[in-house]
C-alpha cells in the first residue's frame, strides 16, 4: 500500500516537471528534475521517476540520464494532481 507522504512527494515531484514542460522529446537531466528539491529529498525524487517510469507515466531518454512525462498520459497526471497536489485549478488549466 502506498502512502500519504509518497503520493505528496510524487506530486511535487510531477508539478515541477509540468511547470518545466518536461513532455516526450522536452526533456531534462535527472539531476536537473530533482535539483529543486532538498538534499534529503533527492534520492526519493529518483526512486519514484523509476517508478513513473515503470507505470509508463514518464520516459528516459539517453540511456537514463534525462527524462520526460509521456504526453500520452497527460489526462492520467492531470486527475493525480487534482487528488494529490496543491496547485490552483487555474494553474491546471494553464499548464493543461
Amino acid at each position: 500500500m502506498i502512502d500519504d507522504s509518497y503520493l505528496k512527494r510524487k506530486a511535487i515531484l510531477i508539478e515541477g516537471m509540468v511547470r518545466r514542460r518536461q513532455w516526450s522529446m522536452s526533456y531534462k537531466t535527472v539531476e536537473d528534475t530533482v535539483s529543486k528539491l532538498p538534499k534529503r529529498r533527492r534520492k526519493d525524487a529518483e526512486e519514484i521517476i523509476d517508478n513513473m517510469v515503470n507505470e509508463g507515466w514518464a520516459e528516459y531518454h539517453k540511456g537514463g540520464k534525462c527524462v520526460s512525462l509521456r504526453s500520452t498520459k497527460r489526462s492520467e497526471i492531470r486527475n493525480f494532481l487534482e487528488k494529490h497536489s496543491d496547485m490552483e485549478g487555474w494553474m491546471l488549466e494553464t499548464l493543461f
